[in-house]
C-alpha cells in the first residue's frame, strides 16, 4: 500500500510538473510554407501639382515731383524790365518803369509758369514704365489609380492550409509560432 501510495504521488507530481511546463506559454518559432499570396488592392485618388508659369507686362506708376524751376520768374523780370524801361524811355521815371516792368515780368513769367505745371498735377506727376514679371500658378490634376494595402497569404504547416492577411509578401516561406498545451477533457 505504501508503494501504491508512492506511485500516485510520482504520477501527481509528474503530471503537475508537465501541465504546468505547457501553460507556461509552451510556443516556438518554425517555418511554414507559403503556397499562395493574392494582393488586396484600394483604389485611391491622387492630386499631383502642375505648376505653370508666364510672363506679364506690367505698369508701374512711379510719382515724380517736376522741377520746380524758377526761370519763369526770371525771364519774366528781364522782359518786363526791358519793356518797362522802353515805356519808361525820355520820361523822368526810367527807373521806376524799369523796376515795375520786373515786378509785372516776373509775375506774369511766374504765372506762365506755374500754370504750365499744373498740367501735370500742380508740379507731380506719375511717370509710367512697364516691366516683365513671371507670374505662376499651379492647378492640380486628379487621378485614380489601384494600390496594393494588403496580402492574402495561403501557407501549409502541419499538413493543414491557413489564410492571414500581411501588410508584405512574405517571399516562400514565412515564420510561424507554434504552441503546445495539453487538451482539456
Amino acid at each position: 500500500m505504501n508503494k501504491q501510495l508512492m506511485l500516485i504521488a510520482a504520477g501527481l507530481t509528474t503530471l503537475s510538473m508537465f501541465s504546468h511546463s505547457t501553460s507556461a506559454n509552451d510556443s516556438f518559432v518554425d517555418y511554414a510554407r507559403v503556397t499562395q499570396v493574392t494582393p488586396i488592392y484600394q483604389v485611391v485618388e491622387r492630386n499631383v501639382p502642375q505648376e505653370s508659369c508666364w510672363v506679364e507686362r506690367v505698369q508701374e506708376d512711379t510719382p515724380r515731383r517736376q522741377y520746380n524751376s524758377k526761370t519763369g520768374t526770371i525771364v519774366g523780370a528781364v522782359i518786363g524790365g526791358a519793356i518797362g524801361h522802353r515805356v519808361g524811355h525820355g520820361h523822368d521815371n526810367k527807373k521806376l518803369g524799369t523796376v515795375v516792368g520786373s515786378i509785372l515780368g516776373a509775375s506774369i513769367g511766374r504765372d506762365i509758369s506755374h500754370r504750365n505745371a499744373t498740367q501735370y498735377n500742380h508740379g507731380d506727376y506719375q511717370e509710367t514704365t512697364y516691366r516683365n514679371v513671371e507670374r505662376c500658378e499651379t492647378t492640380y490634376t486628379s487621378h485614380r489609380e489601384r494600390e496594393v494595402v494588403a496580402y492574402d497569404v495561403t501557407y501549409r504547416y502541419g499538413g493543414r492550409s491557413y489564410t492571414t492577411e500581411m501588410d508584405h509578401d512574405p517571399g516562400k516561406k514565412m515564420k510561424v509560432s507554434v504552441q503546445v498545451a495539453p487538451l482539456q477533457f
